[in-house]
């Protein structure tokens, strides 16, 4: 990605991730090469070249229109998805969301975030034909990108959720939504935030990480006053919404910030190559076969050591992975090690799950313990 840092405008970076295969945000692995750099001035992350969207986008990537809405588990309370990030923009703009008569949605996927909003007029842009078809049942959905909304439309509140990471240029996708924007609309963005631990950066089609500080000076030089924001709700850990409304352009210094988000991620890769090459030999068995998994599938030796991977949602779909049921039923647990390829949030809850096998030992590459 050639050009000035678009968050400081500084002109020199440093590689800092060069690896092939990579893995795509929709969990896949691809026979493609990502490569990283960071700003060496404020610390901002981007991926060095975007050449392989086009064929990226065209031939590889999925994005998955049914069945798309998972369940999340609070403190043994199930809920979709969707209903928690509605339930924490609620929480985030308060009141103000009984006077929005109209809403868009840029990137809305199937549209289970767009569909919960009581809003008259409800609108949305989706660049995947399938997903906009499917969401057009639900609003008016275009299948079009966010380049191509007039800016003559105008909206009581602009949202997206997990899309900026996505454009090439996120100071033109803040230009366009300053630009839709009425002068007390409000203005909901959720993004990964790089201050919690995750491997975002590893995602090749997530071409932008920043931080806090990072991500709020790039809305304010682009004329946005931020009014709120958190990063985290609940299970929901690594993204940050910031509530923005229009203001005036500014430009704070910004201090350098590493991305600790990379450097984590990393050290997790060595945790677990670590621990599969010292127990070779041994029955080793992964739980998870969702987005987390597929991060250690694609970056580490995880797929030459597993025998089995265990996952309720994917065996109903998957005849190589087994529930936790017939996991257990069938014995392939007694004595081995269970490796935990879920968010640490649930690891507590996934042990009890198994507490009647006999000698399992448990570890965990986050924490990089192992737990009997």
């Amino acid at each position: 990605m050639n050009g000035n840092c678009y968050v400081c405008n500084n002109t020199v970076f440093k590689p800092i991730l060069k690896t092939r295969p990579s893995m795509s945000s929709d969990g896949k692995t691809v026979d493609i090469e990502i490569f990283k750099e960071e700003c060496e001035n404020c610390g901002t992350v981007r991926s060095y070249d975007v050449s392989f969207l086009s064929d990226f986008y065209n031939n590889s990537y999925n994005l998955n229109t049914e069945n798309n809405d998972p369940q999340y588990i609070y403190n043994n309370i199930a809920m979709l998805k969707s209903e928690m990030h509605f339930e924490w923009i609620q929480k985030l703009i308060g009141n103000d969301i009984k006077s929005i008569d109209s809403i868009i949605e840029i990137g809305c996927g199937s549209g289970n975030l767009l569909n919960l909003f009581d809003a008259k007029n409800k609108y949305g842009v989706e660049p995947s034909h399938e997903a906009a078809k499917y969401a057009n049942k639900i609003a008016n959905v275009r299948n079009v990108s966010y380049e191509d909304i007039s800016d003559e439309e105008k909206y009581d509140l602009i949202l997206s959720t997990c899309v900026i990471e996505h454009t090439i240029d996120p100071n033109d996708f803040l230009k366009k939504k300053w630009n839709i924007a009425k002068e007390n609309s409000i203005i909901i963005i959720g993004a990964p935030i790089q201050d919690s631990d995750s491997f975002d950066v590893y995602f090749l089609d997530h071409l932008h990480h920043f931080t806090t500080n990072q991500f709020i000076h790039l809305c304010r030089k682009n004329g946005f006053e931020v009014e709120r924001f958190e990063v985290g709700y609940k299970c929901i850990t690594t993204i940050g919404y910031f509530i923005l409304r229009k203001g005036k352009s500014t430009s704070d210094v910004l201090a350098y910030e590493k991305n600790r988000n990379f450097y984590t991620s990393h050290n997790w890769i060595f945790n677990l190559n670590t621990f599969l090459e010292n127990n070779k030999g041994k029955n080793i068995v992964a739980f998870g076969y969702g987005e987390t998994s597929f991060f250690y599938q694609t970056y580490t030796n995880l797929n030459s050591y597993v025998n089995y991977f265990i996952d309720d949602v994917k065996a109903k779909s998957n005849e190589s992975v087994l529930s936790v049921e017939n996991a257990i039923s069938s014995g392939i647990l007694n004595d081995s090690f269970l490796i935990l390829l879920a968010n640490p949030h649930y690891h507590d809850f996934l042990k009890k799950k198994f507490e009647a096998v006999p000698n399992l030992q448990f570890y965990s590459p986050f924490s990089n313990t192992i737990n009997a």
